[in-house]
């Protein structure tokens, strides 16, 4: 079953880090003026908090169940 993958892999967390530090940085340096640079949203981050939007969390013995029914 194919679709769109919740995670980044190492590399791209990396480089989202990397930008974050170099925009907290150059804002810094810039005398801290202005607003704050705001970090990338990485992939999952809000939903956590909309659990409207995705639903109630459920195990992963369970959501491995339901994938395994959407595949046959």
């Amino acid at each position: 079953m194919g679709g769109v993958s919740l995670t980044w892999d190492p590399p791209t967390q990396l480089l989202a880090v990397i930008v974050d530090l170099l925009n907290a940085a150059n804002w810094q340096r810039g005398g801290g003026k202005g607003q704050r640079p705001k970090p990338i949203e990485r992939p999952g981050d809000h939903a956590a908090k909309d659990t409207k939007r995705w639903g109630t969390p459920v195990p992963l013995a369970e959501g491995r169940r339901i994938l395994d029914e959407w595949s046959d």
